[in-house]
């Protein structure tokens, strides 16, 4: 299976280590195609924008955390969405930030709403495993 995963990274990094945690635990149940972003010198956006599209198009699932906003996140979960795949987004409850109405509102979107790590990966393992 090819995981998608998206987090904030010009909207903010402050869950960045949260993200590589969640990584790790994802290469558990397949190929996190978005695993090595994190750690990339700036690159031409025509060439992120093509590769994320087509990663896109090459995903099972989608896993967005979404507890920091993001233009980028919201881009590719329309995108993903309109495109008929999977979705699960994660929204840390101790976020400052409003968990928003675009993406919680979407019925086609597994909303997993969580106040520790832990408890984000028992409910995605869950999410996968009725996949």
């Amino acid at each position: 299976m090819k995981i998608y995963f998206a987090g904030s990274i010009n909207g903010g990094r402050e869950k960045e280590s949260d993200y590589l945690n969640l990584i790790s635990f994802l290469e558990n149940y397949g190929e996190v195609i978005t695993k090595d972003i994190w750690h990339e010198e700036p690159l031409n956006k025509d060439y992120i924008y093509n590769r994320h599209k087509k990663w896109l198009d090459e995903s099972d699932l989608i896993i967005a955390e979404v507890s920091v906003p993001s233009l980028g996140v919201g881009y590719e979960l329309g995108y993903a969405g309109e495109n008929n795949k999977k979705i699960i987004c994660l929204y840390d409850d101790a976020s400052i930030k409003n968990l928003s109405s675009m993406i919680s509102g979407n019925p086609k979107n597994i909303i997993i709403r969580y106040k520790t790590l832990e408890e984000a990966k028992s409910a995605l393992e869950n999410a996968i495993i009725d996949k």
